[in-house]
This record gives structure tokens, C-alpha cells and sequence, in this order.
């Protein structure tokens, strides 16, 4: 399947139902299954935290990191100046994302930039 490293907050906002875009500098044709991977980049977790705060959704104490939590379907591709106002939308190009399924138990991986194969079956 294809999988998507993404920083470990927005992951787990996105696994929520919280967050249902995702920010690249990339546009791509792929429509479809997409696993989710939580990398462990400690980067943006203060951003992440305060955005949640601001928007009143809890957050956990420490996000899972270095597993995939589960997939979602990626159904389309935006420029951000296409979007309605979304908080999470920055762009250039926000993956439009729906109906996320969490594994019951995460599956340990390293993750990889861009779109990288993953053996989760959904």
C-alpha cells in the first residue's frame, strides 16, 4: 500500500478525523488507499499543540511515533487557494483526505520522504 510519513501530531489528527488535509509542495495524480505513518520528528509538535488548543481538540500527552496507525483514502488534490477556509490548509497543495481507519495495533516502521510502499493491507 501506498504510505505517507507525515510528522507524528498532524498523524494523529489526521487518524482522529481532525485534520483532513494534508500539506505537500508536491501535487500527485494517485487517488486511492493511502496508510498513514507518525515519524519521529519531534519538529512541529509545539505548533501542532497550540493549533489544537486554539481549535479546542485534546491532543495526548506523547504522540505515536515510528509506526503506521492506519490508512485513509486519499480522494483529491487541491492548490490552497481552491479550499474553503481549513485551519490545517497551508499548501501549496493539500491532499484531500477521508475516512480514516486506525490499525488496532500500529505496526512499527522507519518511513521515507514522499509516497513509500508499506505492507499494510486494509
Amino acid at each position: 500500500m501506498k504510505t505517507l510519513t507525515i510528522h507524528a501530531p498532524w498523524a494523529w489528527a489526521i487518524m482522529q478525523g481532525y485534520k483532513r488535509v494534508e500539506n505537500r509542495t508536491w501535487n500527485t495524480h494517485y487517488r486511492g488507499p493511502l496508510a498513514i505513518h507518525a515519524g519521529n520528528s519531534m519538529k512541529s509538535d509545539a505548533e501542532a499543540r497550540a493549533l489544537f488548543a486554539n481549535l479546542g481538540i485534546g491532543s495526548p500527552d506523547e504522540f505515536p511515533r515510528g509506526v503506521i496507525l492506519g490508512s485513509v483514502d486519499l480522494v483529491n488534490v487541491l492548490r490552497t487557494d481552491e479550499l474553503v477556509a481549513d485551519p490545517f490548509a497551508v499548501g501549496p497543495y493539500c491532499l484531500i483526505l477521508a475516512n480514516p481507519q486506525l490499525l488496532a495495533d500500529p505496526i512499527p516502521a522507519k518511513g521515507a520522504l514522499s509516497f513509500w510502499q508499506s505492507e499494510v493491507i486494509r
